[in-house]
């Protein structure tokens, strides 16, 4: 009867104004059956007490929700609510079999706008025509379609997603999983507003939003798959793809950033690979290199970079190193590096691991401030542990060394070896070099916990072509600071010096403080004549200084030298020598300082309080004022310009010579010059090997030089040479002025002088010798008496108080041709006498029969004749080149004050005829003469009858005057041409009018007054010159 009423009642409709249950209140409930079941509510308000808001649901829920949508779809006609209100959620729902049904829904938080359709009894479909959650900025339509069959929802839709991602989304729910895939429709915008909206770990987030940063990011493809009994496969499931243009990813903060064109993301397998793609690291290009992040390990993700391109290793790349704790002690600056590194950082613990090698095929690089040349090496890294495989470097052509073994920065082990196989420094002159002959210098470097060291290898050296040998060594060594103790270690220089060197050494700040222990030292004729010599070397700021602290014993040539403690400084290439006493046992002391630039090769020394003796000889020099030394080294000769002394030594491989410009500065330091009276001249002597010898007691002393030269000295002076000359003038002056002496008892303690020389000459002064095949000379008191012969001359010099007498003949070409100045005669026999004192003299001299090839004061003379036209009478053919001949050539002379006065002159020659006077003035080298010539050319013309006579005269010749004056090396000669002509016509003349009187009357007085008259100009020749017997010489 209930039920039969309730159905009467349903047919026609009820309505309940409110029905308030537990947790639920309905408001205008209305309820009616018309074949199914029509309900309307206008409100409905579901309390939060009943929410479960903390109840998760699992798939037997969403079962029991398809069940009971099913079941209105069986039972419900309608059904309505016009106000569905819970919490701060306002929805409305209407499901009507006929109609389309809807379900609509706001909140503060989202929005939803979706139709239901019924499409049969096994589908469902849900149409989502607007979702809009408002805090993630997001949107979504799309359908879902339910299969009743397969229990299962499939989700077709388009979302955007944080307002930057549009996506297309296909999804497919079922009993056994729920599967997803996303496709992105355009760029998305932004990225971090997508990831803050996935619940992901603090320290996980900023390694994909903060360090990351590009222009466009597209996302082709995500998928992935959960399922309900395997969620621990979701990971694996997961497969996406994207690219992002300008991509900038910095993996690792505190580093420069890794910049792309683009780059792709592919990830599989758990694991997020990262491809940038024309991507570049500090300007540098990565090539193939790439990174990942692996999230399958458990406790934390791994990011893991692979570096694999050239690479110079500069400053930012060695940065990177150095961050990862990789420490290499040298900088890139050219060529490339390939680098195969791979770096793997776990993202929240930072440990970080880190292998690699790198392979430098040729390049430039900076270590400890020198550039290094690196060619063929490689180099493992792991971690701190550096393993040197191979290593080859070059500094410029001046340093070639090879290198293996191991670094570890973190254990402080380290063990290297270098094969250092080429030295040489070239430092302005100082050079240095590794001698490979014997072997090449081994150099071993090791660190540990308890020692750091270098050991050397014996090793040779060449330092300015000497032989250095250096004995193996081992020296504590600091690396980072550079630092090196160097103990007593033994060197050797050939047969020079044998010494132990110990020391620090500060190589980057260019520091090296050494001790040297010289224990012998032998160079040349210098020795060192004591135990040992400590010798201090200090080098700091470009400069160094050497120095003793004591007095040294040394010997030359077996005598004893002392050298006060002394000091030199080098400051570059430049040598100072401080001021040091130099004491040559008790025959030389001086102190001597001064300066040598080896570079340019020249210095400047000074020697001061000079003092030259010796107690049997006395004092043979001495000087109070500085004397300067100017030391010049060129071309592998080396000069010393004294210029106080007028003394100038030129030193060299083969030879070396001494030249004294001027004695008169060292004779007035010297007693012993200015009391032989040696105070003006000069002294040279060609290089060559000298051999000294001597002797010397109380009562004699004896030296010889060579075997050249030998002197004895006791009651008399005796002289014996071979191949030595002597300068006359000088040995002249000398004799005069010391045995000059009114007193009577001074001349008989001088010591007689005996000379026996051979093959020697006589130096008369510039370019003029008197050659001797021997020489005998005895001077004794104020006699002396010398002879000489050459070839087939000789001559005999006799002076006796000051008178001299000289006289010789029959000395040949040579002996006449090193006679005069510039000349050359070919055949001829001189002859000559002379007498007088020695300032004031007369002579006469002739030669017979010889050529004069080459003679100024001749030459200038022929030359001018030869180049007058006007006197081409005058020529003498071919005389450049064969000479003049002569017959004889007679001279008168007298001297005095320095002036030689040619009193008369006659050449006679083949082609001409010369005779005159003059003078020449040896105080200013000048000439003034006066020359008549005349020459056999117009005999031609006297070969015509009646004609030749009135133009040439009797005896066919023609005569013209010369003058000669100025520069005796080179005079000028003028001709007399004027006077000439204004006696030529009155000559002519006296013989046109004599022409009548010499065809009737031959041999007339006249002739014989004329003959008279041309011979007169010889009679001052005839009061000198002798007969043509030379008997009388």
């Amino acid at each position: 009867m209930a039920g039969s009423l309730l159905f009467v009642v349903l047919l026609n409709g009820i309505t309940f104004e409110k029905i308030k249950l537990p947790g639920i209140q309905v408001k205008e409930l209305y309820i009616k059956w018309n074949e199914k079941l029509c309900i309307k509510a206008d409100h409905i308000i579901i309390s939060s007490n009943n929410a479960n808001t903390g109840k998760t649901y699992a798939l037997d829920d969403a079962k029991k929700l398809i069940a009971a949508v099913k079941l209105h779809h069986d039972w419900f006609e309608s059904l309505k609510i016009t106000s569905l209100t819970y919490n701060d959620i306002n929805a409305s729902f209407q499901y009507d079999m006929h109609k389309k049904s809807y379900f609509k829904a706001i909140s503060p938080k989202f929005e939803l706008d979706a139709e239901l359709n019924f499409l049969s009894d096994k589908y469902l479909s849900i149409i989502i025509k607007r979702f809009q959650a408002y805090e993630q900025n997001s949107s979504l339509s799309g359908e879902i379609i339910y299969d009743d069959s397969a229990f299962a929802l499939y989700i077709r839709a388009e979302a955007l997603v944080a307002a930057s991602a549009h996506l297309n989304i296909f999804a497919a729910i079922d009993h056994n999983a729920i599967s997803v895939t996303l496709k992105g429709l355009e760029p998305i915008k932004k990225l971090k507003p997508i990831v803050d909206l996935f619940p992901l770990h603090k320290d996980a987030k900023p390694w994909i939003v903060d360090y990351t940063a590009g222009s466009r990011l597209s996302l082709h493809v995500l998928k992935a798959k959960y399922e309900y009994e395997h969620p621990e496969k979701l990971l694996e499931s997961i497969y996406a793809k994207a690219d992002y243009q300008d991509f900038v990813y910095t993996f690792q903060q505190g580093l420069e950033p890794i910049r792309t064109g683009y780059t792709d993301f592919v990830f599989e397998h758990g694991v997020l690979n990262i491809l940038p793609r024309h991507a570049t690291y500090c300007g540098q290009d990565t090539g193939s290199s790439w990174l990942n992040i692996d999230f399958n390990p458990k406790d934390e993700p791994v990011l893991t970079a692979y570096l694999d391109s050239p690479f110079i290793l500069n400053d930012d790349i060695l940065f990177l190193l150095d961050y990862f704790k990789i420490s290499l002690p040298f900088k890139q600056l050219s060529g490339k590096t390939n680098a195969n590194l791979t770096l793997r950082i776990p993202l929240l613990s930072v440990k970080i691991d880190a292998k690699g090698k790198f392979d430098i095929g040729k390049g430039v690089f900076l270590y400890k401030g020198v550039d290094l040349n690196i060619t063929d090496s490689a180099i493992k890294i792991h971690n701190s542990r550096v393993d040197v495989i191979r290593f080859h470097a070059a500094y410029l052509d001046n340093l070639k060394v090879s290198a293996k073994g191991y670094l570890n920065f973190s254990t402080h082990n380290t063990d290297l070896h270098f094969n250092v196989e080429k030295v040489y420094i070239d430092d302005g002159g100082f050079r240095v070099g590794l001698d490979r002959k014997n072997r090449d210098l081994h150099i071993d470097y090791k660190l540990s916990s308890k020692e750091e060291i270098l050991s050397f290898s014996p090793s040779a050296w060449d330092i300015n072509g000497i032989n250095v040998k250096l004995a193996k060594f081992t020296a504590p060594f600091d690396f980072e600071k550079f630092t090196a103790q160097i103990p007593s270690t033994e060197l050797s220089i050939d047969n020079t010096i044998s010494t132990k060197l110990s020391g620090d050494l500060d190589i980057l700040n260019g520091i090296y403080d050494i001790e040297a222990d010289i224990s012998s030292l032998t160079y040349k004729s210098l020795s060192l004549n004591q135990k040992n010599l400590k010798v201090h070397i200090l080098q700091q700021q470009g400069s160094t200084e050497i120095s003793t602290d004591r007095q040294s014993i040394w010997l030359i040539d077996q005598t004893p030298t002392l050298i006060s403690p002394c000091k030199i400084e080098m400051d570059h290439s430049v040598f100072s020598l401080q001021k040091s006493r130099f004491m040559l046992s008790d025959i030389i002391q001086t102190d001597i300082n001064g300066i040598y630039d080896i570079k340019k090769k020249k210095g400047t020394f000074t020697l001061s309080d000079f003092t030259f003796d010796n107690h049997e000889m006395g004092s043979l020099f001495a000087s109070d004022k500085n004397i300067k030394i100017k030391l010049l080294e060129n071309n592998g000769t080396t000069t010393l310009d004294i210029e106080k002394l007028d003394m100038y030594f030129k030193f060299k491989k083969s030879g070396w010579k001494l030249d004294f410009y001027s004695l008169n500065p060292l004779s007035r330091g010297s007693d012993l010059m200015q009391e032989y009276n040696i105070t003006r001249g000069t002294f040279s002597t060609a290089g060559g090997r000298y051999s000294f010898y001597g002797i010397h007691d109380d009562k004699s002393t004896r030296f010889q030089i060579n075997d050249k030269l030998d002197v004895t000295v006791d009651e008399s002076i005796h002289i014996d040479s071979n191949n030595m000359g002597f300068n006359l003038p000088e040995l002249i002056r000398y004799l005069g002025e010391h045995q000059k002496s009114g007193d009577k008892k001074s001349q008989e303690q001088q010591k007689p002088l005996f000379i026996e020389a051979t093959n020697t000459y006589l130096a008369l002064g510039s370019e003029r010798r008197a050659l001797a095949d021997k020489l005998s000379l005895k001077y004794e008191g104020s006699s002396l008496l010398a002879q000489m012969t050459h070839k087939g001359g000789s001559a005999r010099l006799k002076i006796d108080n000051e008178i001299f007498e000289l006289h010789g003949k029959g000395f040949g070409e040579k002996f006449i041709s090193n006679l005069f100045k510039s000349s050359y005669f070919k055949g001829g026999s001189l002859s000559f006498s002379a007498s007088g004192s020695f300032d004031r003299f007369d002579g006469v001299a002739k030669i017979k029969n010889t050529t004069i090839r080459n003679y100024v004061l001749l030459n200038n003379l022929l030359a001018f004749i030869n180049t007058i036209p006007a006197l081409a009478t005058f020529t003498v053919p071919r005389y450049s080149k064969s000479g003049f001949k002569v017959n004889e050539l007679y001279t008168g002379f007298s001297y005095k004050n320095k002036i030689l006065y040619i009193e008369g002159i006659k050449v006679d020659g083949v082609e001409m005829d010369i005779f005159g006077d003059g003078q020449i003035d040896y105080n200013s080298n000048t000439i003034d003469m006066d020359l008549s010539v005349k020459t056999q050319a117009g005999r031609n013309v006297g070969k015509i009858p009646l004609v030749g006579y009135i133009l040439v005269g009797d005896d066919n010749t023609a005569m013209t005057s010369f003058k000669l004056s100025g520069d005796l090396d080179n005079p000028n000669v003028k001709n007399k041409m004027a006077k000439d002509i204004a006696v030529a016509p009155f000559n002519i003349l006296i013989r046109t009018l004599h022409l009548p009187f010499k065809i009737l009357l031959p041999k007339t007085g006249m002739d014989s007054k004329s003959e008279s008259n041309e011979e007169s100009g010889l009679n001052i020749l005839n009061e000198h010159l002798m007969d043509n017997d030379t008997d009388g010489f």
